[in-house]
Formats: structure tokens, sequence, C-alpha cells
């Protein structure tokens, strides 16, 4: 859901065709986020101690809107 509104609304604001931008984008940031997010969250339950979940969730998460910041950009 949130990568729909995201890219609908970076066209929106950007003045551009919301379909265009979606049929471009949707599918490649989906199974990207396919890819990583499992991974992460894998790690996250695993590996990390409890006090350190969230802090490293939002590390991957500046990393992943920078990714979809990218991705929106070409």
């Amino acid at each position: 859901t949130f990568i729909g509104i995201f890219l609908t609304s970076m066209a929106v604001m950007e003045g551009g065709s919301v379909e265009e931008k979606l049929k471009k984008n949707y599918w490649e940031a989906l199974s990207t986020n396919w890819m990583v997010w499992p991974f992460v969250q894998m790690v996250n339950f695993k590996v990390v101690p409890l006090d350190h979940r969230v802090l490293f969730v939002n590390v991957v998460s500046i990393g992943w809107n920078c990714y979809l910041s990218w991705l929106n950009g070409q």
C-alpha cells in the first residue's frame, strides 16, 4: 500500500501522470520490497537484540526511502 501511495503522491506533486508512474515503477519497487524486507526482518528477529530492533529497522528504512526516491527520480 505504501509504495502505491508514495508513487501516486509523487506523481501528483510533480504534475505527471499517476497511471504512467505506477506502470513504470510499481512492480520494480514491489519486487525489490519482497527481496529486502523479509531478509531484514529475519535478521532483526533472529540476531538483533530486543533493545536495538527499532533502531535497526529505522536505519534500513533510511536506505529504503533513498531507494524509493532514486526510483521515483528515474
